[in-house]
């Protein structure tokens, strides 16, 4: 039985948190990102290397391999569906996947990290609730370029240590801004970067048309405003919006509300792994983020669902 979906953009948490809710919660099966276009390649790996954690090793329990075989068919047929990154319009196109776990006598936690324009429908469809985690842009946009923009980053783990490092020591001065809004974004390797072209093609869809953009952080910026905005309108009464700054600086606070709210456990011993030092501070990359935000047409929506002063309340 399907018990909470933890959806969220890419980059935003939501898979620190999913961690965090599974170890909470070892009798629940943990479902994590079943709409990965890869799927099926990565559910067997166990590990993941990008993530250094296990997240797909509940797909190897005895709960999950009775279904697996029709599972597989189900996904097989959701993938042909799209060409690159699922993000589906419509519950009939997940239901069927969906309903093989739904019907497992065990509780069941969801992470799709794809079902921003869906949440309310699956909530009803099963008879639970969702949490979707938002994240400020900008750091959004700092952890989405840290890996593949520069492919030889993932040939060896002391060089993308030392790579964030830097970017991380230098982000909020003028060399590190210049870096961001400007060599960044003007790289080709960026649009793939979490499917970004795929997810903007897909914006660009089911939203009739986006503004025209001028490098990879502006469709960074239309695909997180428009996809957290359609989750944002979903909330109430089944839904729950969080944000990852204010987990991090008050995450006591924050896992009670989403333990009464969700009706599962987290344990505080976990929330020491929710580290400040990874939220950007800087009154200067807001600013140029808020611009790009208002010349894009967004800033209107961007301020109902996460005001660009609230971004790093730290």
């Amino acid at each position: 039985m399907i018990k909470l979906f933890l959806n969220g953009y890419f980059k935003s948490g939501s898979t620190r948190m999913w961690w965090i809710i599974k170890r909470s919660n070892p009798e629940f099966l943990h479902i994590y990102e079943p709409l990965h276009p890869e799927w099926l390649e990565l559910k067997d790996q166990t590990f993941s290397s990008l993530h250094e954690l296990p997240v797909w090793e509940d797909y190897h329990r005895p709960e999950f391999k009775c279904i697996e075989r029709e599972w597989v068919k189900k996904w097989r047929e959701l993938r042909l569906k799209y060409e690159s990154e699922v993000i589906p319009r419509e519950i009939g196109e997940v239901s069927p996947l969906f309903d093989l776990v739904h019907e497992l006598s065990i509780p069941v936690v969801i992470q799709p990290n794809r079902c921003h324009l869906i949440l309310d429908a699956l909530t009803k469809r099963y008879k639970c609730k969702f949490i979707h985690i938002i994240r400020n842009p900008i750091d959004t946009w700092i952890a989405h370029t840290i890996e593949p923009v520069y492919p030889i980053l993932t040939f060896s783990k002391k060089i993308k240590k030392l790579f964030k490092r830097i970017l991380f020591s230098t982000r909020t001065n003028k060399f590190g801004r210049y870096f961001l809004l400007q060599k960044i974004p003007k790289r080709d390797s960026t649009g793939n970067s979490y499917s970004l072209e795929s997810v903007y093609k897909l914006a660009n869809k089911y939203f009739g048309g986006c503004v025209e953009c001028a490098d990879h952080l502006d469709k960074l910026l239309v695909v997180w405003a428009l996809f957290n905005y359609e989750a944002w309108k979903q909330s109430g009464d089944c839904g729950l919006i969080i944000y990852y700054e204010e987990i991090v600086v008050n995450p006591n606070y924050w896992f009670k509300i989403i333990e009464n709210f969700g009706n599962i456990k987290l344990d505080t011993r976990y929330a020491k792994e929710l580290s400040p030092k990874f939220i950007t501070v800087s009154d200067e990359l807001r600013e140029e983020f808020v611009k790009r935000l208002d010349r894009l047409g967004l800033l209107d929506i961007v301020e109902k669902f996460y005001p660009p002063e609230r971004w790093f309340m730290v």
